[in-house]
């Protein structure tokens, strides 16, 4: 109590005095009184701690009234003052806010009463919070508190409901709901300003969401509960009584109440659309009310009381209901009903499909509601979407057709095969039924292909009468498709159905020959394939004409034709390649299917658009004859190819008389006819020694062809000269490459004289003759390869018959000889051995080349045009000297000068005639050779360029083997080799011999004196060989010390050398 007499007094006092510090202190200690009081109140509670929060929470609100103070306060002493008092009422504000929630917070702790329900003791005191917070609204005009008062006011409601499981969690939101509607009703009956029930009402919803918010928790779980725990059907054909789901947590009662409260919530939703609230909370209520009662309806539909075949038929008719009322209802259409009306449809649709494999009775009806649901939803759902639901009611509709047949004792593949022949029928029906609509027709198209393509996959395991009825029932489907005139028919499906109608009938003569043949029915069904196949690519044009006859546009006719087409391409293939590659089969068969098939592309070739089944036809019919070989167990590789090779030449030579693609067929028959058997003999070389003499003989009998042509041309006879000179080419050409089998035999003739005891003179001697068979024979073949491509009318062109021939440039033509020369060289090289024939004879073929090296420059120097080039360039057929010496020296029985120095002196004769000439006169204008690496030393101007190669071809060979052979001969030949190559380039004004000559004589001198003098080589000798050097040197420097005065010096001398 001196508590309040103080601060009555400093308030008093202070309005009369006009201290502001004295009211001031009035109005802030104003508030703390009631919370002293209920402090001494509470001690006397002797410790109940339930009392003592609700003394303490009745204390703060009767401080947060206290606060209201500040009004009177400031209009009464305000104007004394000179002051509003703001701070003082900020301050009070603040504490306002602070206390009140603190008391509501601690009147939570407050017990129950025994009179009253729930959670009695807290809701009284939540109810003098609400009217606190009415008053505090009342007084101060803050919406705020309006929003509070609302709020508090169902809390404690809601508090009341709490308390009793499971029936709170329906009873509270009751409660709520219903301080809720007391509390509209009370603000409009006062005459509530709008603004002051929109924030009653708003804080009373929040509260009330949140007490909802159990129920809507426990309804959505027993839902998902009720979906997730629907079990396989068992064995049973009856209807089930079992509820859905046995949870001990979700039931009838715990579901009942969430029922309640959902219910509650969608009460609270409707009033507060009808209400005339602020736009965004009318508007919200109206938006969500749908999908509350969706939620709602669907919860009892799943309700665990019911029974499985109790809640499908409510998810059922409540699907209906909402499909006919969105169909039908004008206050459906609006949005949110409508977008609920729509998604409850598919949901509970769903739904119900998922609750009726609960048994099987319901299994099958669901089937049937399913798709008579989704059928009826097309008249609400946009036109885009409808052939989407027919589709998926379809599917489903055959889904449970082939789970009703497996239950019904059917095995995977039967009652697969009786879903593909039902959707085929129901396929055949709607394409001929005009009232269902394009869209939908395609819909139903596309599903039934599902069923046929899962048979058709299962035939490759199990082929049976029921997978061929599957099969002949889409066949009639896929001819009514290529038949119907029905408007909307689309081009792509026409020609799809039609490029399946033969794999289709394939399919069906498949499993039925697997079903009627003892055994494997593939020698029989394959032929059969092949028949139908050959048949239908023969017929093409006559279905053509019929399906124009019946009035389809060729748009249509003419795409189905190629559609066809590639379907028996495609079957043609597969028949092969089962052909060939199951056992059971066999070459027979085999043979018989690549001969029908190759009948019928003779017969589709007779066409003028299908010339290029020629090709397949000869295919086919080769692998037939491979297959009759095979059949008659042939194993040599010519009466494989020779067959084929000779004919593709004859007919090629034929066709080459009208245009040039007979030519690529005579090219392609003769590599046939040469090759295999070439490969054979190199890769097999104990296939047969009779096969490389019959290459040569073959390769003989080619060019003598090629001449036979030739000079039937020239008689004037039927052959014309631009088809003699391309056949004489091609069969050239041939002659080359069969030529190799005389190299084949030479090395076949080494390995098989390798032995101990052989003689190697022998050995020698044979693979010569091989070698030089083949060489010949190549050389033959180069030979008139060249004049047939260089002579004759059109030799650079056209014929007379306007068929261009080979061409073959002028430059190219020099290589004629060059596949005889590597055949001469390769055979004998091989066989070289420990035999002085054998090595004399291979010098004398390496002095033979090096002398045609010579005479090649010789020729490219006098030459005036590409023609005038006989032989080919001077570095190749060095090489092959080269590749040649190798060879003479390897089996170490001379020494290497008596091979290097012939080597070398080829390339320095050879560089020396193309030094003269180039140091000669100047040739005509456009006429002057053009210095190219493939054509040296022709067109090389320079002792270095010319020279210089064949020095170090002379010298260093020499110098290498005095390190690795050491002979005082030797050591002495390079200082004279070098000497002379410094006296030669010393007197000649040459570059080249005299620096090469300079550095190889100190190389040469510190290779002796490093590690061969005293040892392999004398030094007397070896002395005076160098005494004689030093002279010679000294005299070449003593003649030419005034030349070089007169050039200004060694350098520049040496800088004028050529």
């Amino acid at each position: 109590m001196l508590l309040l007499l103080v601060s009555a007094g400093l308030l008093v006092a202070g309005h009369l005095v006009r201290m502001r510090t004295w009211s001031a202190a009035g109005l802030i200690l104003a508030p703390v009184v009631p919370v002293v009081l209920a402090g001494a109140v509470a001690g006397g509670a002797s410790g109940d701690l339930g009392t003592e929060s609700g003394v303490y929470a009745v204390g703060m609100l009767a401080a947060c009234l206290v606060t209201l103070l500040e009004l009177p306060v400031a209009r009464v002493s305000g104007t004394r003052l000179g002051s509003r008092l703001v701070a003082e009422t900020t301050v009070l504000q603040v504490a306002r806010y602070l206390v009140y929630p603190t008391a509501l917070l601690v009147g939570m702790a407050v017990p129950p009463v025994s009179w009253l329900p729930g959670w009695s003791g807290a809701a009284l005191v939540m109810v003098g919070g609400a009217a606190t917070a009415a008053i505090l609204a009342r007084c101060t005009g803050q919406r705020l508190w309006w929003w509070v008062t609302g709020a508090v006011a169902v809390l404690a409601a809601v508090l009341l409901g709490v308390g009793h499981w499971p029936w709170s969690i329906g009873l509270a939101p009751v409660a709520g709901l219903a301080a809720g509607a007391v509390l509209v009703a009370a603000a409009t009956a006062a005459r509530a300003t709008a603004r002051s029930r929109e924030a009653l009402v708003t804080g009373a919803l929040a509260v009330f969401a949140v007490a909802t918010l159990p129920a809507v928790g426990c309804l959505a779980a027993r839902v998902l509960v009720a979906l997730t725990s629907v079990r396989a059907a068992g064995p049973q054909w009856s209807f089930t009584d079992v509820p859905l789901a046995q949870d001990g947590v979700f039931d009838d009662a715990t579901t009942t109440a969430a029922l309640v409260g959902v219910g509650a919530l969608a009460l609270a939703l409707l009033g507060l659309s009808v209400l005339r609230l602020g736009t965004w909370l009318g508007s919200g209520a109206r938006a969500g009310l749908p999908w509350v009662v969706l939620f709602l309806l669907t919860g009892i539909a799943l309700h665990p009381a019911w029974a499985a075949l109790t809640s499908f038929g409510l998810l059922a008719a409540l699907a209906l209901a909402l499909l006919v009322l969105a169909d039908r209802s004008a206050a459906a259409r609006r949005a949110p009903w409508s977008a609920a009306a729509l998604t409850g449809t598919f949901a509970l649709t769903g739904m119900a499909a998922v609750v009726s494999w609960a048994a099987r009775p319901t299994a099958v009806l669901g089937g049937a509601v399913v798709l008579g649901l989704l059928l009826l939803a097309r008249r609400v759902v946009p036109a885009g979407v409808r052939p989407y639901l027919v589709g998926l009611g379809y599917g489903y509709a055959l889904l449970v057709l082939g789970m009703t047949l497996g239950w019904a004792g059917l095995a995977g593949v039967e009652a697969l095969a009786v879903v593909s022949v039902t959707a085929s029928v129901v396929a055949i029906v709607v394409t001929r039924l005009r009232a269902v609509d394009r869209p939908s027709w395609w819909a139903v198209l596309v599903t039934t292909s599902v069923p046929f393509v899962l048979g058709v996959a299962s035939v490759l395991e199990e082929r049976s009468y029921w997978s061929a009825a599957a099969a002949a029932t889409m066949l009639a489907l896929e001819a009514v498709l290529v038949l119907t005139r029905r408007p909307g028919m689309t081009r792509a499906v026409r020609v799809a159905a039609a490029g399946l109608l033969l794999p289709t009938a394939s399919v069906v003569l498949v499993c039925l020959g697997a079903e009627l043949v003892p055994g494997s029915g593939s020698p029989v069904v394959l032929p059969l394939v092949a028949i139908l196949t050959a048949g239908a690519a023969v017929a093409v044009p006559q279905a053509l004409a019929f399906l124009g006859a019946r009035g389809l546009p060729d748009a249509h006719t003419e795409p189905v034709g190629r559609a066809v087409e590639v379907s028996t391409l495609v079957t043609s293939a597969v028949a092969v390649l089962l052909s060939l590659v199951r056992v059971s089969a066999g070459p027979e068969t085999a043979m018989i299917v690549l001969l029908v098939l190759g009948t019928g592309a003779a017969v589709v070739a007779g066409r003028p658009a299908r010339r290029w089944t020629w090709w397949l036809a000869a295919a086919l019919w080769v692998g037939a004859l491979w297959s009759l070989l095979s059949l008659l167990g042939v194993g040599l590789v010519e009466a494989y190819t020779a067959p084929p090779a000779l004919a593709a030449v004859v007919v090629g030579g034929i066709l080459a008389r009208r245009g040039p693609g007979g030519r690529r067929l005579v090219a392609g028959g003769l590599a046939l006819l040469v090759v295999p058997s070439l490969l054979v003999s190199i890769l097999l070389p104990d296939a047969g020694p009779w096969r490389n003499p019959v290459l040569l003989a073959l390769g003989l009998v080619l060019v003598v062809g090629g001449e036979v042509a030739r000079r039937l041309a020239a008689r004037g006879t039927r052959v014309s000269t631009s088809w003699a000179r391309d056949a004489a080419t091609y069969l050239s050409l041939a002659a080359v490459l069969a030529s190799v089998g005389g190299l084949a035999a030479a090395l076949r003739f080494v390995a098989a004289s390798g032995g101990v005891g052989d003689d190697p003179t022998a050995t020698y001697l044979g693979a010569l003759a091989w070698s030089a068979a083949g060489a010949a024979l190549a050389a033959l073949a180069g030979h008139r390869l060249v004049s047939a491509a260089s002579t004759g009318p059109g030799a650079t062109g056209a014929g007379p018959d306007d068929v261009a021939h080979l061409p073959l440039a002028p430059a190219a033509r020099r290589w004629w000889a060059a596949p005889a020369m590597v055949l001469a060289v390769v055979g004998p090289v091989a066989a070289v051995g420990e035999s002085w024939t054998a090595i004399v004879l291979t010098w004398s073929l390496e002095v033979a080349l090096l002398v045609l090296v010579v005479h090649t420059v010789r020729q490219a120097l006098r030459a005036t045009a590409p023609e005038d080039l006989r032989w080919p360039p001077a570095w190749f057929v060095w090489g092959l000297a080269l590749v040649t010496a190798i060879g003479a020296w390897s089996p170490r029985e001379l020494r290497v000068e008596v091979f290097s120095l012939p080597l070398g002196a080829g390339l320095l004769v050879a560089g020396y005639l193309a030094f003269v000439a180039s140091s000669g006169p100047a040739p005509a204008p456009g006429r002057a050779p053009v210095a190219r690496l493939a054509d040296w030393p022709v067109g090389f101007v320079g002792s270095w360029r010319t020279l210089a190669v064949g020095i170090a071809a002379t010298l260093g060979p020499s110098v290498l083997a005095t390190y690795t052979d050491a002979r005082t001969w030797r050591a002495v030949l390079v200082v004279g080799l070098a000497l002379a190559a410094v006296l030669v380039g010393t007197r000649l004004h040459l570059a080249a011999p005299f620096v090469l000559g300079v550095v190889v004589l100190p190389v040469e001198i510190l290779v002796v004196f490093v590690s061969q003098l005293g040892t392999a080589i004398s030094a007397g000798p070896w002395m005076l060989t160098l005494t004689a050097a030093g002279g010679l040197l000294l005299i070449l420097a003593v003649y030419y010390e005034r030349r070089m005065a007169a050039f200004d010096g060694a350098a520049a001398y040496l800088r004028d050398l050529r």
